[in-house]
C-alpha cells in the first residue's frame, strides 16, 4: 500500500486523503513520527480534513501522552464534522 500511495502522492501531491491515508498507515507500521508528518502534508493541503485531525488527535493522546495537543485536533476534527 505505501507503494501505491507513493506512486498516488508523486502525481496528484495536493490530494489530501492520499497524504492521510499513508500517515495511517505510518501509524499502524508504528512510525508515529513519521504519521504525523505525513498528517502534516494532509492537512497543509486541506486544514478541514477531519479524519487526518482524527488522527492526529489520536496520536498525540495515545503515543505521545499530550491531551491538551489532542484536544485541539478533536475540535477541529468536530468542527468539521459534528455528527
Amino acid at each position: 500500500a505505501k507503494q501505491i500511495l507513493a506512486s498516488l502522492i508523486a502525481k496528484n501531491p495536493t490530494v489530501s486523503e492520499y497524504h492521510r491515508v499513508l500517515g495511517q498507515v505510518l501509524s499502524e507500521e508504528g512510525d508515529q513520527d513519521g504519521a504525523v508528518d505525513t498528517l502534516i502534508d494532509a492537512l497543509r493541503w486541506d486544514p478541514k480534513n477531519p479524519w487526518a485531525l482524527l488522527m492526529m488527535g489520536n496520536i498525540f493522546v495515545k503515543y505521545k501522552q499530550d491531551v491538551e495537543t489532542a484536544i485541539k485536533y478533536y475540535e477541529q476534527a468536530l468542527l468539521q464534522n459534528p455528527d
